[in-house]
């Protein structure tokens, strides 16, 4: 029993050696199967293309596989390892839906919304990751109330009033990329109601086939949350700047958008006939075609998607020998617990439907001369229970804030509560829009 206990403890020397066992077990395995129905059926020009996707995909799996164990042997600040760690799942979700899709033709409406259903998560996770790591520094609310405005970019500028840095900032923009996750589950429900009854009819522009209505409403609602994420990045790029934002956002953007739009060129080509002579997909409809296309291509690219990711999200940083032990699963169970998603959705509801009823005025702004006090404070971290959790600036920012000389309004007292709440969880949105 003593000796279990100190395996236990000591399962960070272990851990990876034994996933990539795993792995090399399961290629073992997996290779030849894979061989043997190559060799029987040779001949087809879809199972010659599955083979080689299939080595794309052997291929991306242990550089994922080797920094997602490493982040869970180094779980030091689970508040941004939790989200980073779903984001590293991404190449392996897309190249292993993709092959399965080629594989398996019939069902590729399931992998591929499945794809695009978890592209929708990675966009939700890298949003909370950046507000994590900015709440560990600043108050995320007072430090946007203290920046000159933020104002939309071509088009929208003319389309849409300014949002008022501070809460409403923030909140709009956490709700552009939620909608996101919220809609693509829905769409991916009707798309399999149609499908059953025949009408989905996947890679045609008809306008008949309900594949090119749900690609539109999917498209603008990918396009308004990257827009919300770019938007978040320009007003808090100073503050975002010691993490090295920029290859983290090229990796989300390039994966997630790139790839939607590459799905959408695809399907033009073979509508307007420029694929007829392309030989990865012996099929001549346009479904067939365009989903095959589509998945060899991700195929490919996911490995070097692996490798980017590797090291835009690298665990170096989180290396800290002198940490408190992690439980031996418990990084490995927050990762998978999603609770934060169906919380946030719920909490976001009501600040929208307090909205419709009529919320609270927006807050008023305070003055510039406080912006590096707010922005420039360090946050120190305290470990309690495994778990990193930012300081509560309440009382110093209180302090700097408001005269203490005159007694607060009932209101300034309400900001403050529900501010602290804020800098605790910069997702949780109690109360109505002010």
């Amino acid at each position: 029993m003593g000796n279990l206990r100190v395996i236990c403890y000591k399962w960070r020397s272990w851990l990876e050696p034994l996933v990539f066992i795993i792995y090399l077990i399961s290629l073992v395995v997996a290779l030849p199967i894979c061989v043997l129905i190559f060799k029987q059926d040779e001949t087809n020009i879809r199972t010659r293309t599955w083979f080689i996707g299939g080595i794309f995909v052997f291929l991306s799996v242990p550089v994922s596989l080797h920094t997602i164990v490493q982040h869970l042997i180094h779980y030091t600040k689970p508040t941004l390892q939790r989200h980073i760690i779903r984001i590293l799942w991404m190449p392996l979700i897309y190249a292993a839906s993709a092959w399965f899709s080629l594989r398996f033709p019939a069902g590729a409406i399931y992998f591929d919304t499945f794809r695009e259903c978890y592209e929708a998560y990675v966009i939700y996770n890298f949003m909370r990751f950046l507000l994590n790591y900015l709440s560990e520094r600043c108050d995320i609310v007072y430090a946007l109330e203290l920046k000159p405005q933020q104002y939309h970019f071509y088009p929208f500028r003319w389309i849409l009033p300014s949002w008022q840095m501070g809460y409403n900032f923030l909140l709009y923009c956490k709700l552009g990329v939620l909608q996101y996750t919220v809609i693509m589950p829905i769409l991916t429900a009707i798309a399999f109601i149609c499908e059953s009854l025949d009408v989905y009819n996947e890679g045609t522009f008809d306008f008949v086939s309900a594949w090119s209505y749900l690609v539109i409403v999917a498209n603008l609602s990918q396009i308004w949350a990257m827009y919300c994420l770019i938007l978040f990045y320009q007003a808090c790029k100073e503050e975002l700047q010691p993490m090295s934002p920029i290859s983290k956002f090229l990796c989300v953007k390039l994966v997630v958008f790139a790839s939607f739009w590459q799905s959408i060129a695809i399907a033009i080509f073979v509508n307007v006939g420029l694929a007829k002579h392309q030989s990865a997909i012996p099929e001549s409809d346009f479904k067939s075609v365009s989903t095959g296309l589509q998945d060899i291509m991700i195929c490919g690219e996911m490995v070097l998607a692996a490798i980017a990711h590797h090291f835009a999200f690298s665990y170096v940083p989180y290396i800290d020998l002198a940490a408190p032990q992690v439980p031996c699963c418990h990084s490995f169970w927050t990762m998978l617990d999603v609770r934060d998603v169906s919380s946030d959705v719920i909490e976001h509801a009501k600040v929208v439907g307090s909205q419709i009823r009529g919320g609270r005025p927006p807050p008023v702004n305070r003055g510039s001369d406080e912006r590096s006090r707010l922005i420039d404070s360090d946050r120190v971290p305290s470990v309690s229970s495994n778990e990193f959790q930012p300081s509560d600036p309440l009382i110093e920012a209180s302090a700097v804030r408001r005269n203490l000389s005159t007694p607060a309004t009932p209101d300034e007292v309400f900001d403050e509560e529900e501010r602290s709440v804020l800098v605790r969880d910069p997702m949780h949105m109690p109360g109505g829009i002010r």
